[in-house]
């Protein structure tokens, strides 16, 4: 049976969701929520290009003492730990928070950047490289906070360096151009595609 979170320990304008979990043991350790808080939004209203500040994603991993984790460690609930574990196949991988339930072995880990000066309240990690369609992307300039990638669970958009950007729009041409068609309907975007079929 799911009941409301606690309000002293999720502050903010959240659209909040809670239930229960069954005491699991792991570890040898016993862990026992009778409430977890899985999401985190922000009241958005208006055109998103012009309060993108305010669109941080599902769960609001960031810094600021409205996120996630910063609140879950404020008060003791985890360690002030996050970390994506990159699978090696297409669906692998995990999203954790805290650091009880890490696994040690296998693993190389890759620090979360400083402060750059355009995503301050951001995690990020550098972006070595990318590829679509068995090609590797052209990444250009890593300077000024560039050339990384926001890590969070979910994001309004997904931005890319200028030469990356070019780079996938041209990838995507190539490999889509007989099955997409640009659609000049929605106007948020400076290029938006649809199928040249009906989508059920």
């Amino acid at each position: 049976m799911g009941r409301e979170p606690s309000q002293t320990l999720f502050s903010g304008k959240v659209n909040p969701l809670s239930f229960t979990l069954w005491p699991y043991y792991f570890f040898i350790r016993l862990y026992k929520f009778w409430f977890v808080f899985v999401s985190c939004a922000y009241d958005q209203q208006g055109t998103l290009l012009n309060t993108l500040a305010s669109t941080d994603g599902i769960l609001g991993l960031s810094r600021a003492p409205i996120s996630l984790p910063s609140q879950l460690a404020n008060h003791g609930l985890i360690n002030s730990v996050i970390g994506h574990c990159l699978g090696t196949d297409i669906n692998g991988g995990y999203l954790f928070l805290g650091n009880d339930f890490v696994p040690h072995w296998w693993m190389s880990w890759v620090l979360i950047n400083p402060h750059p000066f355009m995503f301050r309240n951001l995690y990020q990690a550098e972006l070595m490289k990318m590829n679509y369609g068995g090609k590797e992307l052209r990444l250009g300039s890593k300077r000024d906070g560039q050339g990384t990638v926001v890590f969070d669970s979910g994001s309004t958009y997904t931005y890319f360096t200028d030469q990356a950007y070019k780079a996938l729009i041209s990838m995507l041409e190539e490999i889509f151009s007989e099955d997409l068609v640009k659609d000049a309907s929605d106007t948020t975007l400076s290029i938006c595609w649809r199928a040249k079929f009906p989508v059920r």
